[in-house]
């Protein structure tokens, strides 16, 4: 089976719609394509500034599994994805962050942002 690997970052102060959102699209198409036994399926992944929880605006607590900075450079990753809200302005002081970003972008074969989070795109 052809698994395609999808990462959402989220970072504190996110706007929780921009990350379960398109999770649920993915997860929605996942069980679509089982149920219809389509040949290829999604993983999606919540990553963040570091593994556990990630504290939306509103005071929604969501789940990294990990954090950016372990997502290895060989992984293979067909859609990245970032989601926005307030916690973007901050994010946009990591310089390291930006540089992972803008790598992990390179090497997707899609990338996609919700709202202000196309700005560290």
């Amino acid at each position: 089976m052809d698994e395609r690997r999808i990462l959402l970052l989220g970072v504190d102060h996110l706007q929780p719609l921009d990350l379960v959102g398109p999770h649920e699209v993915f997860a929605g198409a996942r069980s679509w394509l089982h149920a219809h036994e389509e040949p290829s399926t999604y993983r999606v992944e919540v990553i963040g500034q570091r593994a556990g929880p990630v504290v939306a605006e509103s005071g929604l607590v969501l789940h990294a599994s990990r954090s950016w900075r372990e997502v290895g450079d060989d992984e293979p990753v067909d859609t990245l994805i970032v989601a926005g809200g307030d916690g973007i302005d901050a994010a946009l002081d990591d310089a390291e962050l930006i540089e992972w970003s803008d790598a992990l972008a390179s090497r997707s074969r899609r990338v996609a942002s919700v709202c202000s989070g196309a700005l560290l795109l």
